[in-house]
């Protein structure tokens, strides 16, 4: 899941690299719901059809 921030302390402390792909979605987004440090940022969106997840210099000014 690409909303997963996996260089964060608080990504590493719940292990989640030997787990993001075999937990169900719905508990993939209780985790991010509960701990916001686990996402990934900036989450930029332009409004109508595209959005993007961390810092991409290159596609932020396309946007």
């Amino acid at each position: 899941m690409t909303l997963f921030n996996k260089n964060g302390k608080m990504y590493k402390e719940l292990n989640l690299k030997d787990q993001i792909n075999v937990l169900e979605e719905d508990k993939l987004i209780e985790l991010l719901a509960s701990n916001p440090m686990l996402l990934k940022r900036p989450i930029l969106t332009n409004f109508k059809d595209k959005v993007l997840v961390g810092f991409k210099e290159k596609e932020y000014l396309s946007l």
